[in-house]
């Protein structure tokens, strides 16, 4: 899915919202982002939910949700979280979270669990309170706190 060249001005809670369930075995990949405004998302810009255990879930890991290759580029936010992603199965983490050139103002920045190939490059956000990257089990580039 590749989303360009829009504006984010009444989202009630998240620009965007990846979700889906351990037991149900889905594939979430190739999702991409490049010019946007995101002018009103209270709950934040990027949540990713892969952790809620689905009622009747299939067994074994072919029930883990599998995501890769997520990626936004040129954003301007004002938003609760900029990212919240995790609720991740370490079992299978997110494969490419990319997020670069990124702007504006946040209440809360980063916390991501269990991502690898990750690259944070140009991110300036303010605003934000606590900690700019809170992290868990991730691997990239860019994963220092700002100077």
């Amino acid at each position: 899915m590749r989303i360009e060249d829009c504006q984010f001005t009444h989202a009630r809670s998240y620009a965007f919202y990846i979700k889906s369930r351990p037991g149900r075995g889905s594939f979430i990949e190739d999702i991409s982002g490049r010019d946007l405004d995101v002018a009103t998302a209270p709950g934040g810009f990027l949540h990713i939910n892969l952790g809620i255990q689905d009622p009747e879930p299939v067994p074994g890991d072919e029930g883990i949700p599998l995501a890769k290759n997520i990626s936004f580029s040129g954003v301007k936010v004002n938003c609760g979280t900029l990212v919240e992603g995790y609720l991740v199965s370490p079992v299978k983490p997110i494969d490419g979270l990319s997020l670069v050139d990124i702007s504006g103002q946040c209440r809360k920045a980063i916390s991501l669990a269990n991502v690898t190939n990750v690259e944070l490059r140009n991110i300036t956000v303010t605003n934000y309170q606590g900690a700019f990257l809170t992290l868990a089990n991730v691997q990239g580039t860019g994963l220092e706190e700002p100077k």
